[in-house]
């Protein structure tokens, strides 16, 4: 374990951003935040985007997998696998949640935090 590259950092977060953003209807929010908790650094990234369904839940990680159905929306489905594999990478781990009560979801990014 070492420290995080910033790189690595920045496209993890473009990754999420972007996907909270076109998720998230007109007037929705988007919302982004960081904390210590434990060993880890916990940066997360919520919106107010309909969440994720239980069927798609276990998809949504998979390389080429994507719910974007318009054209100008449509992505290749790499985002959040590039961002599980960049986690893998500097020991750390991507997760998410529903927002309960809803809507929305919560994608958190946890790096394993050192203290310098």
């Amino acid at each position: 374990r070492g420290l995080i590259p910033e790189d690595l950092l920045r496209q993890a977060l473009f990754n999420l951003i972007q996907n909270a953003i076109d998720a998230t209807p007109p007037g929705g929010k988007v919302v982004c935040g960081g904390r210590i908790a434990d060993s880890e650094l916990v940066v997360e990234v919520a919106d107010t985007g309909p969440g994720v369904s239980a069927e798609l839940a276990g998809k949504i990680f998979e390389p080429g997998f994507s719910t974007k159905k318009a054209i100008e929306l449509s992505g290749l489905g790499l985002g959040l696998d590039t961002c599980r594999r960049l986690m893998d990478a500097v020991g750390g781990s991507i997760r998410f949640e529903n927002l309960n009560p809803g809507p929305g979801a919560l994608f958190s990014l946890h790096f394993p935090w050192i203290k310098e």
